[in-house]
């Protein structure tokens, strides 16, 4: 219920680079993405270090991170409804 969603074989900018790349981003677009949310949520120091090596409270804002990093591009999209 409370525990960090994150693949602990990828890095904290791997995981949060996961959906926009399922998703068909392009790369560097999935790297920008990953970048902004890791800063949105203070882990920019913590990009390259995997899930075991942060505190509890770092892999919950990563997992926090990794889960918004596609709010952005879900909100800029048009509205059917009127």
């Amino acid at each position: 219920f409370q525990e960090p969603t994150l693949l602990p074989w990828r890095t904290v900018r791997r995981n949060l680079e996961l959906l926009p790349e399922l998703n068909g981003f392009a790369r560097a677009d999935c790297r920008r993405r990953a970048e902004e949310q890791a800063a949105r949520v203070g882990l920019t120091p913590a990009l390259n270090r995997y899930p075991c090596q942060l505190s509890t409270g770092m892999r919950m804002r990563a997992s926090v991170a990794s889960c918004s990093v596609m709010s952005s591009w879900v909100t800029t999209q048009p509205s059917f409804s009127e």
